[in-house]
């Protein structure tokens, strides 16, 4: 699956010049809405790629944590350097919101830990500066 299978070529953010804030959900939550298992974050970067708001001021990104392998390659690497690129300079926050779907009990803080050590360290450039902020949102198991 890739971005034109999520977001067809004719939807675009290049004209929303005037965005204050975006919100990108996790892309595990989007999955089932789709002929698809893939969680890839492909879409959240060609979303990324059409921002042009220089009153852009927030940025935030739902992570879930649930595969750390992919959320630690990549995909999500590549994300996080656009996020620090010059395209976002004038971006005055930078939040992640770390969750985990499974909702597995043995590991989940560990696991969610390593993540927020993985993104502190891709943003180094935010964190120096204060422009990230990380927090952990514990989704209630219905089961």
């Amino acid at each position: 699956m890739n971005s034109e299978d999520v977001f067809p070529s004719s939807f675009s953010l290049t004209s929303c010049t005037n965005l204050e804030s975006i919100v990108f959900g996790p892309p595990a939550a989007y999955s089932p809405l789709f002929p698809t298992d893939d969680i890839s974050p492909l879409w959240i970067q060609h979303m990324l790629s059409q921002i042009y708001s220089k009153r852009l001021s927030k940025i935030c990104l739902w992570i879930d944590c649930a595969d750390e392998v992919q959320v630690t390659r990549g995909e999500w690497d590549e994300i996080l350097e656009r996020l620090t690129s010059d395209q976002f300079a004038s971006v005055k926050t930078v939040e992640i919101r770390l969750t985990e779907s499974r909702r597995r009990i043995s590991g989940s803080f560990e696991m969610m830990k390593n993540v927020e050590k993985h993104v502190q360290s891709r943003l180094k450039k935010l964190v120096d500066n204060g422009r990230l902020v990380i927090g952990w949102v514990w989704i209630p198991s219905t089961v």
